[in-house]
């Protein structure tokens, strides 16, 4: 920040004047009163100059030599048109009122002051000053006509020219600069800025879009009507032919997009809602994918206030309507990427509302509402788990502002922390492996939750005031394996050919199968490394990898738990982990995969109890929990999973009721649960697992149970409502059960061939067996 110091004659103390904070009129005032009170020739520089044992303010003093203008020294110049000594350097000037009050001098916002090119009275002088000035045939030096500047090449070679596809070569408006809006990253030398606001006066300016990283930047956009609110980055890194990577909208109804960064497209009345007024305003932007992306703007007739959603298909290139909340001002719009998820903030007169979707925007539901507090901006980084901040109410500073979490998708809110009377929260983003890193930005002060320890709190404060955020994480493949490479060994592999070296999908890792050349993330879709000598944790960034459908890890020595990050996989079919050394709960994002076939996690060391929200894997064809450390009840939901075909949770200490939704299974073929301490009696509801070829509960502490007798005809076509399980050949309750029905078998066995001896031995006396009887009565007989 920049600092000025005056005298405070109350207090006889000198008093900081923060200069961000005054207006422009002020700071002429500052810049004239600056030359008088520096006392001495040495200090006296521009845009001052020292006269008669005093300093003064350059114009006053040039001006003020009407005979001998050289005198000045470089500090001067003769105007021969208008014939007076005036300032020679434009750039002398740091404020703008000051340069436009000389004729030779020019304001330009990204520059600052410049000679202007009608100072030029000479034809040589004027082309020397090219493309910035054009000598015309009326023998006079100008600014280029941008209109008349074909190609975007040599648009944008000239400085106050822009080009754009929509309208050519047009002019750069002549504003003030106006601050950022919103913020995004596609990769580490990619950062995407958006604005038009005056921070200042709270007033809306022209739009702009800029591109770049921490050393260059570029304005690719200019809008000279329309300020730009929010922009959403996507394609994690990779450019395609026909991904869309940039989306931004803003004011009066604009929406706008890029295919590379730097040209840019305004969507149409005819690809948009028409109906919308010329006052509609987009304040927030978001994406689930790559093709599915959602806005949310608001319309407004004094207290009559409504939020609409509109939601894109293809990129965005087209919009339609999608939702509307009606007497709710919109505020903020957060989409949880790979998922159906997306979040609305919205005020009302009394404090803020949370709405929340899981169908893609086709209904939104109302799941907490904040009392007093205003403007709230959420990020959500799971489907069900956002950070969110406050300030107080429509502008009554008497509540503290306050940042909050929620971990069950709304409904329920944790103060992480509760600033001052009068604090603003501006931004809330999380970012970093898996999301640990949660940052708010507060006044001039930036809160820092690490989330993977307690959400604990550390702040750093800066000289200016913060604004919006962007979080980071890379999506390029050789950036994610070469963080599971190393966080499990890789060197000590036992294969590892090619890893580290170029690019996984062309360079061929070893156990790396790609469906694309790009190098992307989500170029990936296989992760075959069973077997290979893995030690260590699995690193979160795997879950950045959601193009996998197959992760074999399975017979290596991994260790800790499954990050939660792997909810994120929504494309997984198949995951086998069998055979490690796993430990800790079972992460309940893993049912955010709800592709998953084949899920195998026996012999670990997997404690906690099962996510209750299982049925969400509707696909599940084999499940294999056997083997570990659960704990608890079954969750009621695997009565959904219509498709499952083996069910294996033997050797665990899980506990309770059999629960009757099994009985929904009408697919399931095995069903092995023994070992455990379940109690109670098996439920009548498993009576219909007709299809069950392998039951096995035994050693549980189930009440006695008896094998029932065969069905008798009535039996058979009015079956009884109770679990009969004739199509099993034993059911096994106890070893001394099941001892004691091998032994019955073997004696009715003996018994069986005693009969057979004894028939075979009659047949020998009648004369041959049944097939060759000669008689009707002895076939009878027999």
């Amino acid at each position: 920040g920049v600092y000025f110091t005056s005298s405070d004659h109350s207090t006889n103390e000198s008093q900081p004047w923060d200069f961000t904070q005054l207006s422009y009129k002020y700071a002429n005032e500052l810049d004239a009163m600056a030359c008088p009170r520096r006392v001495r020739a040495q200090d006296c520089v521009a845009p001052c100059a020292w006269k008669d044992d005093e300093c003064i303010t350059a114009d006053v003093y040039c001006n003020g030599l009407t005979t001998n203008c050289t005198i000045g020294g470089d500090t001067c110049e003769w105007d021969s048109v208008l014939g007076i000594c005036q300032v020679r350097s434009c750039e002398m000037y740091s404020i703008k009122t000051n340069c436009e009050s000389r004729d030779a001098c020019e304001w330009k916002p990204a520059i600052g002051c410049f000679r202007s090119c009608s100072a030029e009275t000479e034809e040589d002088d004027c082309i020397a000053r090219a493309p910035s000035c054009e000598w015309t045939m009326f023998g006079v030096c100008r600014d280029p006509q941008c209109s008349d500047l074909q190609g975007q090449e040599n648009c944008t070679a000239v400085d106050n020219c822009f080009w754009s596809y929509d309208y050519g070569c047009t002019a750069m408006p002549q504003l003030q600069p106006e601050g950022v809006t919103a913020v995004c990253y596609r990769d580490r030398e990619d950062v995407f800025m958006v604005g038009g606001k005056n921070y200042m006066t709270g007033e809306w300016g022209a739009g702009y879009a800029v591109l770049g990283n921490t050393r260059n930047w570029t304005v690719v956009y200019r809008n000279p009507s329309y300020a730009l609110t929010d922009v959403a980055c996507k394609g994690f890194g990779v450019s395609t032919a026909e991904l869309i990577p940039y989306v931004a909208v803003g004011r009066f109804n604009t929406i706008v997009y890029s295919p590379d960064g730097f040209t840019w497209y305004t969507v149409g009345d005819s690809d948009k809602p028409s109906d919308y007024p010329q006052d509609f305003h987009f304040l927030g932007v978001d994406c689930v994918n790559e093709d599915t992306c959602f806005a949310m703007g608001i319309w407004e007739r004094g207290l009559t206030w409504e939020t609409h959603i509109v939601w894109s298909n293809n990129g965005g290139r087209r919009w339609n309507k999608r939702n509307v909340i009606k007497g709710e001002r919109g505020v903020t719009l957060s989409c949880v990427q790979g998922t159906t998820t997306c979040y609305v903030t919205t005020e009302i007169y009394t404090g803020s509302m949370i709405h929340k979707t899981d169908d893609l925007g086709e209904t939104f539901q109302a799941v907490d509402e904040w009392d007093v507090l205003s403007y709230v901006k959420i990020f959500c980084y799971w489907a069900d788990e956002c950070i969110a901040g406050a300030g107080s109410w429509l502008g009554r500073w008497d509540f503290p502002s306050e940042v909050r979490i929620t971990r069950d998708g709304g409904y329920t809110w944790e103060t992480l922390y509760t600033g001052e009377i009068g604090e603003f929260i501006y931004d809330c983003k999380c970012g970093s492996v898996n999301y640990a890193l949660c940052t708010c930005s507060s006044d001039n002060t930036l809160l820092l939750f690490d989330m993977e320890n307690n959400a604990e709190m550390y702040n750093l404060t800066f000289s200016r005031y913060i604004g919006p955020i962007a979080e980071f994480q890379s999506y390029f493949a050789a950036d994610i394996l070469s963080n599971l490479y190393w966080a499990t060994n890789g060197p000590q592999w036992l294969r590892n050919t090619n890893w580290l070296t170029g690019n996984p999908c062309t360079d061929n890792w070893y156990g790396v199968e790609c469906d694309g050349t790009d190098g992307a993330a989500t170029d990936v879709t296989k992760l075959i490394l069973h077997a290979n000598g893995l030690n260590g944790t699995l690193p979160a960034t795997v879950g950045v990898l959601t193009g996998l459908n197959e992760i074999s890890l399975h017979v290596n020595n991994l260790q800790k738990t499954v990050p939660a990050s792997f909810g994120r996989l929504t494309e997984l079919v198949r995951l086998t982990l069998f055979n490690n050394y796993f430990t800790g709960t079972l992460t309940k994002k893993i049912t955010f995969c709800t592709k998953l076939e084949h899920l195998a996690l026996f012999n670990n060391e997997f404690h906690g109890v099962l996510p209750p929200d299982f049925g969400n894997l509707n696909k599940l064809k084999w499940l294999y929990l056997y083997n570990n450390k659960f704990h608890g009840s079954l969750p009621p939901s695997l009565g959904q999973l219509q498709d499952l075909i083996w069910l294996s949770a033997k050797n665990n200490e899980l506990s309770g009721n059999l629960i009757k939704e099994i009985g929904n299974l009408e697919k399931l073929k095995a069903l092995d649960l023994s070992r455990n301490f379940f109690t109670g009696t098996i439920p009548n509801e498993w009576g219909a697992l007709v299809k069950l070829t392998h039951f096995d509960v035994s050693d549980n502490r189930l009440r006695h149970y008896r094998l029932p007798p065969p069905p008798t005809y009535a039996e058979v076509l009015s079956p009884p409502n109770e679990p009969q399980f004739h199509h099993l050949r034993v059911l096994e309750k106890t070893r001394e059960e099941h001892e004691r029905v091998l032994k019955e078998r073997k004696h009715k066995q003996q018994i069986l061939e005693d009969q057979q001896k004894e028939w075979r031995a009659k047949m020998e006396k009648r004369g041959g067996v049944w097939g060759e009887s000669k008689t009707t009565a002895h076939r009878e007989e027999l």
